[in-house]
């Protein structure tokens, strides 16, 4: 992925270039849906193995018998009406109550969280940017030192920044990873990359969301 990003014009903003990127980045998939081993389970189960094309409507919602709907909350988006069968696959809504199966042996870091929370003069600002190349960290440091603003840093790329000369340590707390749908509702303001989870769970958390896009529908959800 990360070589095909390096090989994308991030600055070109057309439709075109939206396409382009997500289908680019997201290609990997149709090594993984069209292999060998899954065609043999679409035929085992009398269904005729899906294409790189049928596959490409159905992830951008084009597909007349496939309906995804991804991280999103029972506040926006009313729960399906008689969703149940063989062809449904009922997740639950993500953006609302979603925790990962080993969100009990986070209780380290959910517990120092609560801990800075206390400390806080006010709600942070939480900033996050995912599986997504992010390389600004510099310009993220002195930002953040002019804003003197107590932050929730989230990710392995963010943890390894290091407090710039005048601001205190304990304005940043920086964690690999801890589940949105927990985190959001406790800061002031989400900064990203606008991926659709994240997106759906700042709205499902009432706070204003920054997005910096990088690649695909990220760039229409921040128009939007």
């Amino acid at each position: 992925i990360l070589e095909r990003q390096q090989e994308l014009d991030i600055n070109d903003h057309s439709t075109a270039s939206f396409e382009e990127t997500y289908w680019r980045l997201e290609h990997a998939l149709e090594e993984f849906f069209l292999r060998d081993d899954t065609t043999q389970a679409y035929l085992q189960v009398g269904q005729t193995p899906i294409s790189w094309e049928e596959l490409q409507q159905i992830l951008a919602g084009h597909h007349a018998n496939v309906t995804i709907l991804n991280a999103y909350s029972n506040r926006l988006i009313p729960p399906i009406v008689g969703g149940t069968g063989p062809n449904v696959f009922k997740v639950g809504s993500l953006a609302d109550s979603y925790l990962p199966s080993n969100f009990d042996d986070m209780s380290n870091e959910v517990q120092s969280l609560q801990l800075f929370l206390e400390a806080c003069r006010q709600p942070p600002i939480c900033i996050g940017f995912g599986s997504m190349p992010f390389s600004r960290l510099e310009i993220l440091a002195e930002a953040l030192r002019e804003l003197d603003l107590e932050s929730v840093l989230v990710g392995d790329k963010l943890r390894r920044m290091t407090p710039p000369d005048g601001i205190l340590a304990r304005k940043w707390f920086q964690v690999s990873s801890l589940p949105y749908s927990y985190l959001l509702p406790k800061c002031a303001l989400m900064v990203c990359h606008g991926g659709a989870g994240v997106f759906q769970s700042c709205l499902r958390a009432g706070i204003p969301i920054v997005i910096c896009p990088v690649m695909g529908d990220q760039f229409a959800l921040a128009e939007l």
